[in-house]
């Protein structure tokens, strides 16, 4: 965050052009501890616990997928979803 409250990405711009050319399903990150959050590039959640070693705490991400499972016998489309995403603090 900078001086007036608002979030500003610091990660990494070429990890950022990736999900935005192949656009995943889900993002989990975890290199820069001290900035926790979810958020969202396109349709890709994405996640990074942030957890603070110097405190003892160590976070994660809590993720369920959801499958959809179209069409029948040797034709079948998969199609998944993330249903929920949090950080779990501990």
């Amino acid at each position: 965050m900078d001086r007036d409250k608002k979030r500003h990405s610091v990660g990494s711009k070429a990890v950022r052009d990736i999900i935005e050319k192949y656009k995943p399903i889900v993002g989990l990150h975890g290199h820069i501890h001290e900035s926790g959050g979810i958020d969202k590039i396109g349709d890709t959640k994405v996640g990074n616990p942030g957890s603070y070693y110097t405190d003892g705490m160590l976070n994660a991400i809590f993720l369920v997928l959801e499958r959809e499972v179209k069409g029948k016998g040797i034709i079948v489309k998969k199609e998944y979803k993330v249903k929920a995403m949090e950080i779990i603090r501990g």
